[in-house]
């Protein structure tokens, strides 16, 4: 649409603006000196005051005639008729107060455009806030950082929560605001953890823990419906830095803004109000230890393991070494090659997932609560509290955006993929020192109530199996002379797989097998036996756990 001519010379009408709470601005346009289109807007207030009118076109590059009272005059009946005709109520815009959907759904304001349709909204200060840049493309980033990610559970979680940011307006019904706090040694990959889910919107964190709560709660505004990576920062290792997560935590789980005084909300055109976010931040171990012994289910605890034999850091998903060479290169390879994708290549997936999400709301929430009931409901978490279960449902959210974010093409990964890296982190951040003897008691019976449904494919030990039989089958049961009871040779892997568990979860319900006696333990403490066949022992040798059971229950083939 062309813009309203006016009384002065070169100086025309582009719309109206109308702030949160009542302010209304008339943005004028007109041509500097090199021909350079200019538009400022300013407040109605100010159109009659000729001398301040001036003095604010002139700042932004006016040249034209100067403008005198009596057409400032003029000039604001223009601009007031202008507005309340057709054709100016077509070119009004309402702003937001601060970022993400609008209260219909029918867009998304992101920085300063809205989505879908991209046109270009002024904002108010509080709502510029972040910086969403771009760099790349988006077939570069989904190439070089979300493909990579397959190799680590918790940075799959930490572009899932990312995702799942903007699905919270679309789950009234689900939590608060809430965060995970990746934890653990230095130099195992938590930074760039976080890096990577900031990714989806631009580069680099978004806030240390240096700051204050209140400008944390400020910043949480100008991030609303979306990521809020908070780096560690120098107060991370201080009391400061703890005090400051915990008092965070809270505030940002009402997601409520400070209250402002009636002279800033007239300045500033602001007032206290609602936002929704994920946070996701990162700090060392022993500060977080602090912060598990709280059992907080706001700020989700997440450790990230240090060197160990099946993982490095937060690399946990590694090739077998015949594909991935030495375990810890791969996983350093890993991590650079990550940092350097997400310098190259940010801010093109988060507007592509609302684009998608916005092109079929209804959908995306129906699919998305089903993915939360059905995660919640697996026989796995059934003996969890009521704490832990408000944990799980978070995890759960984050599953679900990451389900849709893989059928939207955005994640190249699948879903039983993305499934087991949840679980693996869900039940690292259960492992608390207070829930340890509980959840390893409730695994263990896990085990055995596993392999003694009748359904388990079971092969009857003997001379002549194979090695590809035995993997194909659930466990090998061998019976002892009394025929009273049965030990089951079943082989790690298949217990990790079966039941979901981590290599942390799965040794402690071992070790709970072994005080109950269903295991016996060597003398050096190993509850791994080997098994090979007679004359074979180089060619034939697998490791299992040996489980006693009563066979009444159990069918063999």
């Amino acid at each position: 649409m062309r813009d309203k001519a006016t009384n002065i010379e070169g100086l025309g009408i582009y719309r109206t603006l109308i702030h949160p709470h009542g302010t209304i601005q008339t943005e004028f346009v007109f041509r500097s000196k090199t021909g350079k289109r200019c538009q400022v807007a300013i407040d109605d207030g100010l159109i009659r005051d000729s001398r301040r009118l001036m003095s604010i076109l002139d700042q932004n590059g006016y040249t034209g005639p100067k403008i005198k009272s009596e057409d400032a005059d003029t000039l604001k009946q223009v601009a007031d008729a202008y507005a309340r005709s057709p054709e100016g109520q077509q070119v009004t815009i309402r702003i937001a107060e601060h970022g993400g959907w609008s209260q219909d759904l029918s867009f998304f304001q992101y920085g300063e455009f809205r989505l879908p349709s991209k046109e270009k909204v002024p904002c108010t200060s509080q709502n510029i806030g972040v910086e969403l840049k771009r760099r790349g493309t988006l077939h570069d980033w989904i190439a070089t950082v979300a493909r990579p990610a397959r190799h680590s559970s918790r940075i799959m979680l930490a572009l899932c929560a990312a995702f799942a940011a903007p699905l919270l307006r679309l789950l009234d019904d689900e939590p608060d605001n809430f965060g995970f706090n990746f934890w653990g040694p230095s130099s195992t990959g938590k930074t760039t953890t976080t890096d990577v889910a900031g990714s989806t919107i631009a580069r680099g964190s978004a806030a240390t823990w240096d700051g204050t709560v209140q400008g944390l709660q400020d910043l949480a505004q100008a991030y609303n419906d979306l990521p809020l990576t908070i780096d560690a920062g120098e107060a991370a290792d201080t009391g400061q830095g703890d005090r400051l997560r915990q008092q965070f935590a809270y505030k940002l789980s009402k997601g409520k803004t400070r209250v402002r005084n009636s002279a800033y909300m007239a300045e500033h055109g602001q007032a206290t109000s609602t936002f929704r976010t994920i946070y996701l931040s990162t700090n060392e171990q022993a500060e977080a230890e602090k912060m598990r012994l709280g059992a907080s289910v706001r700020f989700i605890g997440v450790p990230v393991p240090a060197d160990s034999k099946t993982s490095h850091g937060v690399i946990d998903y590694i090739p077998p070494p015949n594909i991935a060479g030495d375990r810890r290169c791969f996983s350093e390879r890993i991590i650079k090659s990550l940092n350097a994708a997400i310098a190259q290549n940010h801010g093109h997936a988060m507007p592509e997932f609302i684009h998608r999400v916005h092109a079929n709301v209804g959908r995306a929430q129906g699919h998305a609560r089903a993915s939360i009931n059905n995660f919640i409901d697996q026989p796995a978490f059934a003996q969890l509290d009521t704490s832990q279960r408000r944990v799980l449902r978070r995890f759960a959210v984050c599953r679900a955006a990451g389900f849709l974010a893989i059928e939207y093409g955005i994640l190249p990964w699948t879903r039983a993929h993305l499934g087991d890296a949840i679980c693996r982190c869900v039940w690292a951040a259960l492992e608390q020192p207070s829930n340890y003897n509980r959840l390893a008691a409730h695994n263990a019976q896990r085990i055995l109530e596993w392999l003694m449904n009748p359904e388990r494919a079971v092969l009857a030990a003997r001379s002549n199996l194979s090695p590809d039989q035995i993997r194909d089958s659930d466990y090998v049961l061998k019976r002892d002379r009394a025929a009273v009871q049965g030990i089951a040779l079943v082989m790690p892997n298949h217990l990790r797989t079966a039941l979901n568990l981590s290599d942390g979860a799965l040794k402690q319900a071992i070790a709970h097998l072994v005080k109950d006696g269903f295991i016996q333990a060597s003398a050096r403490g190993n509850t791994k036996q080997h098994w090979f066949r007679r004359g074979e022992p180089n060619k034939f040798r697998l490791s299992f756990y040996h489980i006693y059971l009563r066979i009444a229950s159990s069918k063999s083939t």
